[in-house]
């Protein structure tokens, strides 16, 4: 049940929804023209505050983690990788990998660097639909055709959100005592929330954020113009309150 109402609460606090809303309202009681014009000026609000570059790069640079420097960096004996970046296509017989890829890309490079000795995945179905195809074992199999070997690659692939990714990967690490330094990747508008779980179970991790992106806007002309881009970043950043509010209030973390 909590999964399901977190993949449709996602469409209820985007933006782009309220703003559409609004418009439709307007249409809807055109006749009513005091009531049409405030609606209307409310939905062109919204439109300029959420698709301000500056206002958005202020308010979520509260949240985002900032990027850890090699230097900063212990040796670990796991890099858990939450998923969330995939998907397998049937048809092309292919991988199609998403927006969080970054996930993925930095795991492989501290791996190749020498900063941790396994890659962890974990990640199950994320979706409604398809419960077959588990993300953990689709990246599994990319990993094997980079020429990593087996025995580096560990995961685990039943979690469907990020409570699930540190209960199941905190019940492998125990199960199979594994002991020494731990590091999470995750991105960093995430990984606040996935560290937050793995401390409630008992388990210390450093933190590696990735995919960050600083959207602080570089010139005057894009501080005053507004930004279809910034607009739909706020979903993911709404996203993330919603979870930091529903997991405190599940006990999560």
């Amino acid at each position: 049940m909590f999964f399901f109402l977190a993949r449709l609460s996602s469409s209820l606090i985007s933006p782009f929804v309220w703003i559409i809303t609004l418009l439709l309202f307007s249409f809807i009681f055109k006749k009513r023209k005091k009531l049409k014009a405030i609606l209307i000026n409310v939905s062109v609000v919204l439109l300029l505050f959420f698709s301000n570059t500056y206002i958005f790069s202020k308010i979520s640079s509260v949240f985002k983690e900032k990027l850890v420097y090699y230097k900063d960096l212990k040796h670990y004996k796991l890099g858990i990788v939450l998923c969330g970046m995939a998907s397998y296509d049937n048809d092309y017989k292919r991988v199609n990998f998403h927006a969080a890829t970054d996930r993925l890309m930095q795991a492989i490079d501290l791996y190749n660097r020498k900063y941790i000795d396994k890659i962890f995945l974990s990640g199950g179905s994320g979706s409604l639909e398809n419960q077959d195809d588990k993300e953990a074992d689709i990246i599994e199999k990319y990993l094997l055709t980079l020429g990593i070997p087996q025995k580096d690659i560990l995961k685990e692939n039943k979690s469907k959100n990020t409570h699930e990714n540190a209960l199941y990967t905190v019940s492998f690490i125990r199960k199979n005592q594994i002991s020494g330094n731990f590091l999470l990747i995750s991105s960093s508008s995430h990984i606040k929330r996935a560290k937050l779980c793995f401390d409630k179970l008992g388990i210390n991790v450093d933190i590696y954020p990735t995919n960050y992106e600083d959207t602080y806007p570089s010139s005057y002309r894009k501080l005053l113009t507004p930004s279809v881009k910034v607009l739909f970043k706020w979903d993911e950043f709404m996203h993330e309150i919603l979870g930091l509010l529903s997991y405190k209030i599940a006990g999560y973390i």
